[in-house]
């Protein structure tokens, strides 16, 4: 008797955690008409990849956009993350999550930038990979996303955002990662950062 209870309670489990990725892709509409058909961002960073993220730093980011901590209007109107349950956040993270592209139809490869790539993998691995992972592969304890295959001037101008405080890096107002580093370190770093993808 204790078994079929033990199933029942992971059947339920298993359901109330199941997500619907028609309806992520229904959702992902909207998104595409910045990020592109499949996640893949516009080339040239204006627009981040989003295609591969983990599904809990997605949702982070739909709930900052959603609450203000981030802003965006076009986001939150256009990407309609303002009238989003938390079911539909799911469905949307498990989607954007499933898409691969490294297919066939499309292959994403992100040029090497410009910089000193040794010089710049000796400072990810002292800085960066605790959150971001050895390949960049992001960490979900660290709610860090993944920047392999991510475009180097996005980042940049990410990192320029971290470094005015209209954004705090990690959530962390008190956070001064960025402060010490010269321009060159900096372009360094998303050297070794673009080969990621290779």
């Amino acid at each position: 008797m204790r078994w079929i209870v033990l199933l029942v309670f992971m059947m339920i489990s298993i359901s109330a955690t199941a997500v619907d990725l028609d309806n992520g892709k229904r959702l992902h509409r909207s998104c595409a008409l910045c990020h592109g058909q499949l996640s893949q961002g516009v080339y040239g960073g204006e627009y981040p990849r989003l295609a591969g993220m983990r599904e809990s730093y997605m949702i982070k980011v739909l709930n900052d956009y959603k609450e203000g901590i981030r802003e965006n209007l076009t986001m939150t109107l256009v990407g309609q993350i303002n009238t989003m349950s938390e079911t539909d956040m799911e469905d949307l993270a498990a989607y954007i999550r499933s898409i691969n592209l490294k297919t066939k139809e499309y292959t994403l490869n992100i040029a090497t930038a410009e910089g000193d790539i040794a010089a710049g993998k000796e400072i990810y691995m002292d800085d960066c990979k605790t959150c971001h992972g050895r390949r960049g592969e992001g960490i979900a304890r660290k709610e860090a996303p993944m920047l392999a295959g991510q475009y180097p001037k996005y980042l940049m101008s990410q990192i320029n955002i971290f470094k005015t405080k209209e954004r705090y890096h990690a959530n962390d107002k008190e956070d001064e990662t960025f402060v010490d580093y010269s321009d060159k370190n900096l372009q360094d770093i998303m050297a070794f950062i673009s080969t990621l993808d290779d």
